[in-house]
């Protein structure tokens, strides 16, 4: 599928995904339609970068499409629907609560990654080169001040802290966000 396509046509009908921020709607039999955040262009910039130097290795939809849709102020990345995808089960834990998912009290026999293989990347939509910081930042970024990430200092003791870091984004974000 190539082009654009109508917001009136996107209905709660053919939603894949009830997520508010980022919703999902199937258009045909291999095409999907996800609305993001207008300035996030990595998710359809990463899976072109992916699919194009991994054709074989790392399996990844084919963004047909990815444009600002100014009506909405999303923007709309038309993409391959991938069946075997939407099979996957949900959400297993977190670091700190407790995993009753059978899945890992089974024994898991033929399930893979096989010869240290990345069988895929599900997630696209942050992908992107980031300074050595990110990650503690990003952990830190409205923490739950009740959770044992929290409470333990859990982010401290397996990423090494950088504080000034995290207060600048944090300032920086106070003056991004006033501006709106």
């Amino acid at each position: 599928m190539a082009g654009r396509i109508e917001m009136p046509d996107l209905t709660d009908k053919n939603r894949l995904v009830q997520d508010e921020l980022i919703p999902v709607y199937r258009i045909d039999d291999r095409t999907v339609a996800k609305l993001t955040h207008p300035n996030r262009i990595a998710e359809a910039e990463a899976l072109r970068f992916v699919r194009a130097n991994t054709p074989y290795t790392i399996p990844a939809p084919e963004v047909y499409e990815a444009y600002p849709d100014t009506e909405t102020n999303h923007r709309v990345i038309l993409m391959e629907y991938i069946d075997e995808l939407r099979s996957i089960k949900g959400a297993i834990g977190s670091v700190d609560g407790t995993c009753e998912d059978p899945v890992f009290c089974a024994e898991l026999g033929g399930f893979g990654p096989y010869k240290n293989e990345v069988v895929a990347i599900l997630d696209w939509e942050m992908a992107g080169f980031y300074p050595e910081y990110w990650e503690y930042v990003k952990a830190m970024y409205h923490p739950d001040s009740q959770s044992g990430w929290i409470k333990d200092a859990a982010v401290e003791k397996i990423l090494q802290p950088y504080h000034l870091e995290h207060a600048v984004l944090l300032h920086m974000q106070d003056i991004v966000y006033a501006m709106d």
